[in-house]
This record gives structure tokens, sequence and C-alpha cells, in this order.
């Protein structure tokens, strides 16, 4: 199954409830104080704060590992949550994200 259909499942009750979240966020980017008008999408923006990415993967492979630091530090925000709905137990499916 594709990722955004994850994603709309996964936002299904927080937006019934009025959470403060929004789908395929853009994010600005600054390298140097240049701000670059590409930026990046976060597949879920938590509260202006908390950037979530939903992998559809059998297993986390480095890349993954690596993309999720590297777009906190371009960006202004500090803390991401990778989300892996393809492993069968939920030890396997989270990693956490401070920068």
């Amino acid at each position: 199954m594709p990722e955004s259909v994850y994603e709309g499942c996964l936002c299904h009750e927080p937006e019934q409830a009025g959470g403060a979240f929004k789908r395929q966020a853009g994010i600005p980017v600054t390298c140097q104080g240049v701000p670059y008008a590409e930026g990046l999408r976060a597949d879920i923006l938590v509260d202006r704060q908390l950037i979530v990415e939903i992998k559809a993967v059998a297993n986390i492979v480095p890349a993954h590992d690596a993309r999720a630091p590297a777009s906190l530090r371009m960006s202004s925000h500090c803390r991401g949550l990778l989300f892996n709905v393809g492993p069968l137990l939920l030890q396997h499916s989270l990693r956490q994200f401070v920068v």
C-alpha cells in the first residue's frame, strides 16, 4: 500500500478531533543564512514542531536514517519521528531524532 494511504489513516482521528497538524507540509530550508525555494516536504508536521516521516518498507536502511536528522538540521525543527509501517513489530517501526 502506498505511504500516502497510511498517512491518511494515521491523520484521520487527530483530524476529526481538530488536532494541530498539517499533511505534506512545506518546510523552508536555509543554508548559511540563504533561503532555498525548494525546501523540504514533511509527510506530517505536528503542532509546527515535530516532523513525522512515514515509510512503508520491510526494513529501514541507512539512507532513511540519514535523511531525518539531515532534514532537521536544514530546517528550524529539532524533533523528528520516522514511522515505518512495514515491520510486524512496533519496536522495529519507530525511530526518534533530536537535533
